[in-house]
């Protein structure tokens, strides 16, 4: 028996290897990808329709799974499809394995020699999405790109230009292309265990350039950093991530460099939000941004932005940075270079992009050197390279030894107990069994965020919260010591908050109470225009230039410049044609008798000729005269 198995499996061998050599030797022809026959030539550009990565990575892990989506948008959809991966290096061979996830939708081409991992439509039916399961290649493998052709409609097709090409580089070769910023995971990596509040400075480095990005960089002084606008916060809020959608405060940010709406949204984020923080943006976009701001056990993650100026959305921050170390200590010094993020509200490539509003909107992504994958985006690069970091944000600690404003706490950490942690923060109602506070004790810092209602003291006023509290022990006996501080009694009044319009979805906006000191906030403007063409061809014509304002002054900030502005242009003169008299009559002539004669005859000229005009003519003429007559 064990003679035949081992016979029958050496046929069975001998066939497949019989088999293998045969589709070997069949030549491969190259695969046109075409999702039909058509008499008529692609149309130019993607229609709308979009390669996505459900997560937006900034590059692939071989062998890992990925979902990718081919999508129009509405009301566009597609009938027929084409969608590959293929290796950069030749732009022919498939890369990776796909997985269909729709039978209804999408299958493999029949032409299993020729487009091998093809995927092509199901039925003619009309789609808008079609979904695929990528598994990316082995180690080595490097850049791949993804390409599709969709058809909208008979003859009516587009193939592999600007949304329909989506390119995606090698762990190795992408990782030093992904910004680094916390992730805005809620895991243990912003936990914090230090009980003291600490102050830092933040300062924002302008490190964008025509040296250091020359393609497509906006000359002309326009280039521009916004105002810095973040905030330190617990890890109950997020003012932008990776994966997230924008906010209208993020979006207005990213878009027009306008912070009010943030700064309202981050104020109505009243208990979760330790301090804001916002600094004069830089036009031109050379020099440093700086702002102080604290942090505490509770609040100790930080996240701001500001906007690329100009541009269509794009931005550079920070998401979620955690100051507090393991060892329940703070950050002394941290830097962390940034790099571009598209906010997912507007489809331009370039830095001066027309408004092109993307709907739907995408979320939050990093921009590479090779996504967006248009050879005319602004940070496109064939090679792959890193972009350089456009600025370099640098935490520096100033002091660590101040208690927390809104009530001094002692705190004594139990390492081996992960959840003794301080309760309450801006706006928590103390927790049960707090001891009252004690009579004398110092009024609250100035500047201190309004007390929550319902939060009593002894002389029927209104008590700030406690900032943090620590349980001792354990089981019966358990005790806090909290120490508070009580408010002088002009403190404890305050404006009732005005309620800003709901916008979407978003959370109501509270303004902050009146009496508190406002920053000065500077007049911020659009870049100048072109000029325009010269109201006159010749002569005395004048030239306009406008710009618009993005943000008006606050608070006695810079106040806004000019709008318009106009220069003399074309000072030469025009051409004119010389312009003379008519001819005067003829004289008599020389002579009456005896032979030929001369008659002359004059004119005057009139305007001389100017520039390119045509010149004066001869002012006298003569001609013969006499008769034959002797004398």
């Amino acid at each position: 028996m064990a003679r035949i198995f081992i016979k029958t499996s050496a046929i069975s061998l001998f066939y497949s290897l019989t088999l293998l050599v045969g589709t070997l030797a069949v030549p491969r022809r190259s695969c046109s990808r075409l999702p039909g026959d058509f008499s008529v030539p692609k149309r130019p550009g993607d229609n709308g329709y979009r390669i996505r990565i459900a997560g937006h990575p900034s590059f692939y892990v071989p062998g890992q799974e990925y979902l990718v989506t081919l999508s129009s948008t509405p009301p566009v959809s597609f009938r027929e499809f084409t969608f590959a991966c293929l290796l950069v290096s030749d732009d022919i061979t498939p890369s990776g394995r796909f997985e269909i996830i729709d039978g209804r939708l999408s299958q493999f081409s029949p032409d299993t020699i020729n487009c091998p991992q093809l995927l092509v439509h199901t039925s003619k039916a009309s789609k808008t999405t079609v979904t695929f399961r990528w598994i990316a290649p082995p180690a080595g493998t490097g850049c791949v790109a993804f390409k599709a052709a969709a058809v909208q409609k008979k003859q009516i097709w587009y193939k592999d230009e600007q949304g329909l090409t989506l390119w995606l580089c090698e762990e190795d070769i992408g990782a030093s292309v992904a910004p680094q910023i916390s992730t805005g995971e809620r895991d243990s990596n912003t936990e914090c265990c230090a009980c003291h509040t600490a102050k830092y400075t933040v300062t924002m480095r302008g490190l964008w350039s025509q040296e250091t990005h020359p393609k497509d960089f906006p000359g002309g002084h326009g280039d521009h950093w916004s105002d810095l606008i973040g905030a330190s916060h617990t890890k109950d809020y997020t003012i932008w991530k990776q994966g997230g959608y924008a906010s209208l405060g993020v979006q207005r940010v990213a878009e027009w460099g306008s912070t009010t709406t943030l700064e309202r949204e981050i104020l109505a984020q009243t208990r979760n939000i330790k301090t804001v923080i916002r600094s004069r943006g830089l036009w031109p976009a050379r020099g440093n941004m700086s702002a102080v701001f604290s942090v505490n056990r509770t609040h100790n993650l930080v996240s701001a932005l500001s906007m690329i100026g100009p541009s269509p959305d794009w931005f550079v921050g920070v998401s979620w940075v955690n100051l507090c170390t393991q060892d329940c200590d703070w950050l002394q010094h941290q830097e962390i270079d940034l790099l571009p993020w598209d906010a997912g509200t507007d489809s331009g490539i370039t830095f001066r992009s027309d408004n092109a509003p993307t709907i739907p909107t995408e979320p939050i992504h990093p921009i590479t050197s090779s996504y967006p994958s248009n050879p005319l985006g602004a940070f496109y690069d064939p090679s792959g390279s890193p972009i350089p970091p456009l600025a370099k944000m640098v935490f520096e600690r100033t002091d660590n030894t101040q208690y927390d404003d809104l009530g001094e706490v002692v705190c004594e950490v139990d390492v081996a107990s992960p959840d003794t942690t301080h309760q309450g923060g801006l706006g928590m109602p103390p927790k049960e069994g707090m001891m009252p506070p004690k009579e004398g004790m110092m009024p609250p810092k100035e500047g201190m965020m309004p007390p929550k209602e319902g939060m009593s003291s002894p002389n029927g006023g209104t008590m700030p919260p406690k900032s943090g509290m620590m349980n001792k022990g354990g089981g019966e006996g358990n005790r806090t010591t909290p120490m508070m501080k009580k408010p002088a009694p002009e403190e404890i009044a305050t404006m009732p908050p005005k309620v800003m319009p709901n916008p979407g979805n978003e959370d109501p906006v509270t303004m902050p109470p009146k009496g508190r000191r406002r920053q000065p906030i500077d007049c911020m403007m659009s870049s100048w225009s072109e000029w325009t063409e010269c109201s006159r061809s010749c002569g005395k014509g004048t030239m306009k230039r406008q710009r618009m304002v993005k943000q008006k002054a606050r608070h006695g900030g810079r106040a806004c410049g000019k709008q318009k502005e106009k220069k003399n242009c074309n000072a030469g003169p025009c051409p004119r044609d010389c312009m003379m008299t008519d001819w005067g009559d003829w004289t008599p002539c020389s002579v009456t008798c005896g032979g030929d004669g001369t008659q002359t005859r004059m004119r005057k000229i009139k305007k001389k000729a100017r520039g390119n005009g045509q010149a004066c003519g001869p002012r006298r003429e003569e001609r013969v005269c006499g008769t034959a007559t002797e004398c």
